[in-house]
């Protein structure tokens, strides 16, 4: 893995730990029944998922095998598990993925973002 490409993996993990912990943010003190009732928080938090989605993709296979505590695979499927048929947003897959998945997922790209940056 080159320099470059290795700097461009840490700028998108950066972007992917800024989306969910902004996600997270959004949720705190919330609950599943928010997201029927709140249709800025379901669509906020669907585009946020997205969006980690998309860093997720674009992180370099080099960089992929060098952090495989990271669950690439999955982090790459949010997408097609987000939206049901006619392109209504899943929110119980969204609400199980933010409550439940996410905050591993922030301590797994903090503990990587740290070790790498030195401190």
């Amino acid at each position: 893995m080159s320099n470059m490409t290795g700097a461009k993996d840490r700028v998108r993990l950066c972007h992917m730990l800024e989306y969910a912990r902004e996600a997270l943010e959004l949720i705190q003190g919330k609950g599943r029944p928010d997201l029927d009732s709140h249709r800025l928080l379901s669509l906020t938090l669907a585009r946020l998922l997205k969006m980690i989605g998309d860093a997720a993709n674009r992180v370099s296979p080099e960089y992929r095998s060098a952090h495989a505590s990271v669950p690439w695979s999955g982090i790459d499927d949010l997408s097609n598990h987000l939206i049901e048929e006619y392109y209504a947003v899943d929110l119980d897959f969204l609400w199980e993925f933010f409550s439940q998945d996410l905050p591993g997922l922030v301590g797994e790209l903090e503990t990587i973002i740290l070790r790498e940056s030195g401190t």
